[in-house]
């Protein structure tokens, strides 16, 4: 395949295909919208496998019920592939399809024969036209689609919290491998072998995490709270972009705004994913290795299995 960093980041025609189901839609209007999502997403990305997505209509909860938002929608890929390479990192289905031209869970069973799964919240007022101009109290549903189809894609990672400290749970995926801090250096080394990381926790909460080439260019700046949020940390772009045309991924969607384009920022992200050219972050040798604690730990985090869905919120008093 071609490497990921050759290609343009204009993009035009369709470049893929995504074959959609969709399960407890209220009207005819929301598949309209999910095709108009997905209608954009297929001009950016590049595949010769189609991309296969369950979208499930469906009450959500928030958990925390002060908290003055609601959840919109969480996704996440059915499954996490290694290549021949492990080095590069797990893969997502979507990405490990795009870049072999393999269908890889062709012949699977049940939600494994998707790609992606999405969640939309059904007790949502969501706007279902395609011109991007939600009403007050409304909340944009293709903008919606674009944010968790990206994180079926690429925006994903195994990043565990126990109190202070913090790991890769499982190993690390491809978005993993890109994570790095002011200097343009990867955190990778902040993880100890196995166990929980003091200055892996300290390296994704202070604000100062970004998505780093292997050249040590920041390509964007990562949400990195000092209270690592489950679902929204890391794997989120930086609330500085809001109101720019990068920010699609920033953790939280106010009702009334629409964002119908991926942006340049989320498009290199993407591009550099698909890039096996790039193992990773640059390697810095001024990291001090971890200082790690042995905690006991478990295959869940509040409840959410390593494969978690990242969720996108929006505020209620928007």
């Amino acid at each position: 395949p071609v490497a990921a960093s050759a290609l343009p980041l204009t993009r035009q025609a369709p470049r893929s295909s995504f074959d959609l189901t969709i399960e407890g839609a209220p009207s005819s209007a929301y598949d309209t919208a999910a095709d108009h999502a997905f209608a954009i997403v297929a001009r950016s990305w590049v595949s010769r496998v189609p991309v296969s997505v369950n979208l499930s209509i469906t009450p959500l909860f928030n958990s925390d019920s002060s908290a003055n938002t609601q959840i919109l929608g969480l996704a996440r890929a059915s499954a996490l592939e290694s290549l021949e390479n492990e080095t590069l990192g797990l893969f997502q289905i979507p990405a490990a399809e795009a870049v072999t031209g393999v269908n890889i869970n062709e012949g699977r069973s049940g939600i494994r024969a998707f790609d992606i799964l999405i969640t939309i919240n059904s007790n949502i007022n969501w706007y279902t036209g395609t011109d991007a101009r939600p009403g007050g109290g409304e909340w944009d549903l293709p903008t919606v689609l674009l944010h968790e189809t990206m994180h079926g894609l690429g925006f994903h990672g195994l990043m565990e919290v126990n109190g202070g400290t913090a790991r890769f749970g499982g190993g690390t995926t491809r978005f993993d491998q890109f994570l790095g801090n002011g200097d343009g250096c990867s955190i990778s080394p902040f993880a100890g072998p196995g166990g929980w990381s003091r200055e892996l926790y300290q390296a994704v909460t202070h604000n100062n995490l970004y998505f780093v080439d292997a050249s040590g260019e920041k390509i964007a700046r990562l949400h990195a709270p000092e209270t690592f949020v489950v679902g929204s940390s890391v794997y989120h772009v930086s609330e500085q972009l809001d109101g720019s045309s990068n920010d699609l991924m920033t953790p939280s969607l106010p009702s009334s705004y629409a964002r119908h384009e991926l942006g340049e920022v989320t498009l290199r992200i993407l591009d550099t994913l698909l890039d096996r050219n790039q193992i990773g972050a640059r390697q810095c040798a001024t990291l001090a290795p971890a200082d790690t604690e042995g905690t006991p730990t478990s295959d869940t985090i509040l409840g959410l299995s390593r494969l978690n869905f990242f969720i996108l919120v929006g505020a209620v008093s928007s």
